[in-house]
């Protein structure tokens, strides 16, 4: 009974029952991925500066046409172009035109990556909306777990 309710904290935050999953299939040749990769609803969102330039621009769902992977990507530095504390959500592969031109996702996970020496941090992930921040769920589902696991001993 305890293992299903420690379960259940876990995996009900992750269900939605009134979203709806597109049955749009994205068919590809590229032997690293797999042939055929359902497309996703990511959010969207640019805060912060990007070399020196104000984004302030509100979260939104979109429909990835033509992605699989939901992207986060936040990058700190100066450089002589500007000033940079951005992030930045979307579908894979996020750009600004004209100013970033995006880093693409080749698998769930997150990595950093280094652009005319500057930093980038990017987290890729599969699954409707997933590129939100889940720190805080994360964090209340361990402390509520670790109460009832000392409730128990």
């Amino acid at each position: 009974m305890i293992f299903n309710c420690l379960l259940l904290l876990f995996l009900l935050p992750n269900a939605n029952p009134l979203s709806t999953t597109d049955t749009t299939i994205l068919t590809t040749s590229d032997p690293t991925k797999p042939t055929e990769m359902p497309l996703v609803d990511c959010y969207s969102e640019i805060k912060g500066q990007f070399i020196g330039k104000a984004f302030n621009d509100p979260v939104t769902t979109v429909h990835c046409s033509e992605s699989v992977y939901c992207q986060k990507m936040t990058a700190n530095y100066l450089s002589i172009n500007g000033e940079t504390h951005v992030t930045m959500k979307g579908c894979d592969e996020m750009s600004i035109p004209g100013i970033f031109e995006g880093i693409e996702c080749n698998y769930e996970g997150c990595f950093e990556q280094t652009i005319k020496e500057e930093l980038y941090n990017i987290c890729c992930c599969r699954g409707e909306l997933c590129n939100d921040s889940k720190e805080w769920n994360t964090s209340l589902h361990l402390i509520i777990s670790f109460i009832i696991y000392y409730l128990i001993i």
